[in-house]
């Protein structure tokens, strides 16, 4: 019923040194025991969180016996992806999508 936190993380978001700060303390909430994100920066940020992710995946691939080589698509041409990437981007796009909708 309120715009307060919106407004909040809009003012965030559009400095630069806010939102760098904002990141750090989401990493580092996040990752806890990984590493002090005190002098990232967002590209680190962003490269630190692209191999986490890959760490995940290859673990979550190898716990089900999902044959894994590596996140891989292409926009254009869905149906050339392999299942397991075509299955991610499938479910990547309906994320974004009920997002989208509750945000509007």
């Amino acid at each position: 019923q309120s715009s307060r936190l919106l407004e909040a993380q809009a003012r965030l978001v559009t400095n630069q040194r806010s939102r760098l700060a904002v990141a750090r303390t989401m990493y580092s909430m996040r990752f806890r025991e990984e590493e002090d994100t005190a002098g990232l920066s967002m590209q680190q940020l962003r490269g630190r969180e692209g191999a986490r992710v890959k760490r995940v995946y290859r673990a979550h691939a190898a716990r089900t016996g999902v044959e894994w080589s590596r996140r891989d698509y292409d926009v254009h041409d869905f149906a050339s992806a392999s299942i397991v990437n075509q299955a991610l981007s499938a479910a990547n796009t309906s994320l974004y999508g009920v997002v989208h909708a509750v945000i509007v």
